[in-house]
């Protein structure tokens, strides 16, 4: 599976244009503060977290948030992989990893 952040609808569009993505869906759903997208391309798993920078937010906010998008990547991870019951230290390292990953692309210095 491959992950990535966006933190503007431009930078959002333009990837699914690359990506060659027809009729992406809406940058962030209404009412949420980030959206995870998933879509497949030549037999790849990509996910978008679509999450604007928001100054109002304080480290902790932003950690969190970013955590519960890492939690919706590897969910559909174990979906793809048809993964039943996966070991909780192996799930809690994986979504470990996706955070770290989604914080440094954030903004490297905030974290």
């Amino acid at each position: 599976i491959y992950y990535g952040l966006c933190q503007s609808e431009k930078a959002y569009l333009a990837e699914c244009g690359r990506l060659k993505i027809k009729s992406p869906p809406q940058f962030v759903s209404d009412g949420a503060n980030a959206t995870t997208h998933t879509f497949y391309n030549e037999g790849k798993t990509i996910s978008m977290v679509c999450m604007p920078h928001d100054k109002a937010k304080i480290k902790a906010q932003i950690a969190a948030l970013l955590v519960h998008e890492a939690a919706h990547i590897w969910q559909k991870n174990e979906q793809d992989m048809h993964m039943t019951a996966t070991e909780d230290e192996f799930e809690a390292y994986s979504i470990q990893c996706i955070s770290q990953e989604l914080m440094l692309a954030y903004r490297p210095k905030l974290f």
